[in-house]
C-alpha cells in the first residue's frame, strides 16, 4: 500500500520507516507516538503530555534522556577527533582512559576490554571469543554454547539462536544450528514444586544443567551466557544459590561463562558489576547500554586472563586478532562513556539507584497486598513483580485479558512508563530520577494499575 508523504510527522513515519518490535500492519493504522522532547527523566510527546520513564528508556539512560555535560564532552570530542578506529596498533586517548576506568570498576580477576558498538556486538564478540580459546587450548570440538529458557543476548542471528525466546526465532528460520542449546530458566515463582526451598529448586536447576551437559557430551561444550538479572525475562531475579551451583557445574568440565550484563552493569544492581553483587567469576563480562548513558552507541567484553592469553597464544600462532569492527570504541563514544562513568561515580548515583529501589519496592507494592503483583523482588535500583490472576494458586491471567496491554495502555494513560515483559512488570528508573518523580511516578503507577485490574476483572 502507498502512502502519500504529507507534514505530518506520523504520516511521514508511516510512509517512510519499518520499525523494530513493533506489529507492522497496526502500526500502518495507528502511527507512531512521537517523543519530541525530554526533562531529566521525564519525556513529552508532541502533544505537550509528559511521562515519567521508571525503565531508563530499554535500561539503558542511568543519566535519563539528555545531558548538557556530555553533549559537551561529545563536541569537544567531535572538534578534535570525530573518528579513528583502533585496529593495526592504533589508539587514541578517550578508548585508552575508558577502558582504564572500566578495568578500575570491573572485578579484580578481570584481564581487557575491546569495544564493541552495541549489546549484540558486545555479546557476538564473546561467542566468537570462547571459540577462539577453544582453538587455543587445542579443543576445537568444543563448538556448543549453552542459553537459557527465556533468556536474551541480542537480535543478531547468533544472539537470536542462543536466546531462549521463540519470539526471536520463529519466522527467520532459527535457530541456525544445533550449536546453541538451552538449559531451564531459574523462575523459582512460577515453577518451584510444593515444599521446595530456593536452594533445592537452585540443585535442580544445576542438575538439570549437569545432565544436558552429560547428555550432549562435555568435550562437545565451549561456553555457557547467562544474564544475572534476566532483563526480557521480566527482570527476573537468580534464587538462592543459583550462580554458585551452576558455577560448581561449569567449573567441573571446564566450561566457559559468559555474563551478560548489558543491562545489569553500571550500578544498576547497587554496585558497578552484577558480577559484583552475586559473587560471580565469569571468563567474560559483556556490557553496553548504560556504559554510553543510552546516548551514544557502545558496547564491551571485558575477558579474563585465559581469554586474554588464549589471544596471545593465538596472535603467536595465527599472527591478526582478527574481530572487530569499524566504529568499535569511536573516540566520541568512549568520550562520552568515559564522562558517563565519572558522573555516576562524582555524584555517588549508585547508592542514589539503590535508594529509589528501595523506594519502589515499599512505595509501589506497599505490604505486597495487591491481588496482582507477587514475587515482588528487588537488586539495588531494580524491582520486578509477577501479574497473577490468584496469587494462592499461582494463576496467571487467561491470555485474553491480555494483562500486559492493559497495564501499559492505563500507566501510559496515566503518564508513567514502565516494563513488561514475560508476565513479569519492572521498575529500573534513571539512577539520577529525583526522590519527587520518584514518588509522583509510584502515585501514577498506583492509578494506573488500579484501572487495569478494574478493567481485567470485568473481561
Amino acid at each position: 500500500m502507498d502512502y502519500k508523504i504529507s507534514n505530518s510527522l506520523v504520516d511521514m513515519d508511516v510512509a517512510s520507516m519499518l520499525h523494530p518490535q513493533t506489529n507492522a500492519r497496526v502500526h500502518l493504522e495507528k502511527g507512531p507516538i512521537i517523543i519530541s522532547g525530554a526533562e531529566g527523566t521525564r519525556i513529552f510527546d508532541e502533544a505537550g503530555r509528559d511521562f515519567i520513564d521508571c525503565i531508563s528508556g530499554m535500561w539503558c539512560c542511568p543519566l535519563g534522556f539528555k545531558s548538557e555535560r556530555l553533549a559537551k564532552v561529545a563536541y569537544d570530542q567531535m572538534s578534535a577527533l570525530g573518528y579513528y578506529h583502533l585496529y593495526k596498533h592504533h589508539s587514541h586517548e578517550p578508548a585508552i582512559r575508558l577502558a582504564d576506568k572500566i578495568m578500575e570498576t570491573a572485578p579484580s580477576f578481570m584481564s581487557r576490554v575491546i569495544f564493541q558498538n552495541s549489546g549484540t556486538e558486545a555479546n557476538e564478540a564473546a561467542l566468537k571469543l570462547c571459540w577462539y580459546y577453544q582453538h587455543a587450548v587445542g579443543r576445537p570440538e568444543r563448538t556448543k554454547v549453552i542459553g537459557r529458557k527465556g533468556g536474551f543476548h541480542g537480535q543478531s542471528t547468533a544472539m537470536s539462536s542462543l536466546s531462549g525466546r521463540s519470539d526471536y526465532q520463529v519466522g527467520f528460520g532459527l535457530p541456525m544450528s544445533d550449536r546453541f542449546l538451552l538449559t531451564e530458566m531459574p523462575h523459582y515463582y512460577r515453577n518451584h514444586e510444593a515444599g521446595e526451598t530456593e536452594e533445592q529448586f537452585s540443585d535442580r536447576m544445576a542438575a538439570a544443567l549437569e545432565e544436558l551437559i552429560l547428555r550432549e557430551g562435555p568435550e562437545t561444550i565451549a561456553a555457557m551466557f547467562a544474564e544475572p538479572i534476566m532483563g526480557a525475562g521480566g527482570g527476573l531475579m537468580p534464587p538462592e544459590g543459583y550462580f554458585a551451583k551452576i558455577q560448581a557445574v561449569l567449573r567441573k568440565y571446564d566450561i566457559l561463562f559468559v555474563a551478560d550484563e548489558v543491562i545489569t552493569g553500571v550500578g544498576r544492581t547497587g554496585n558497578w558489576w552484577a558480577t559484583q553483587s552475586f559473587d560471580l567469576q565469569p571468563d567474560i563480562i559483556t556490557s553496553a547500554k548504560g556504559l554510553g548513558s543510552g546516548l551514544v552507541p557502545i558496547g564491551a567484553a571485558i575477558v579474563g586472563p585465559r581469554i586474554f592469553d588464549a589471544v596471545l597464544t593465538m596472535s603467536d600462532r595465527l599472527g591478526n586478532y582478527s574481530q572487530g569492527s569499524t566504529f568499535g570504541g569511536n573516540p566520541v563514544c568512549t568520550a562520552v562513556a568515559l564522562e558517563t562513568l565519572t558522573i555516576i561515580e562524582e555524584e555517588g548515583l549508585i547508592a542514589h539507584g539503590s535508594a529509589l529501589g528501595d523506594f519502589f519496592h515499599s512505595h509501589v507494592t506497599g505490604d505486597n497486598s495487591h491481588p496482582m503483583l507477587a514475587d515482588v523482588r528487588k537488586m539495588g535500583a531494580m524491582v520486578s513483580m509477577e501479574l497473577m490472576a490468584d496469587q494462592e494458586t499461582r494463576k496467571p491471567f487467561d491470555p485474553s485479558v491480555n494483562i500486559m496491554g492493559l497495564i501499559g495502555k492505563h500507566c501510559k494513560e496515566h503518564g508513567v512508563a514502565v516494563r513488561l515483559n514475560s508476565n513479569r512488570l519492572v521498575f529500573a528508573p534513571a539512577l539520577n530520577m529525583s526522590m519527587a518523580d520518584a514518588e509522583q511516578a509510584a502515585e501514577r503507577f498506583h492509578r494506573g494499575i488500579a484501572a487495569a485490574w478494574d478493567e481485567a476483572r470485568s473481561i
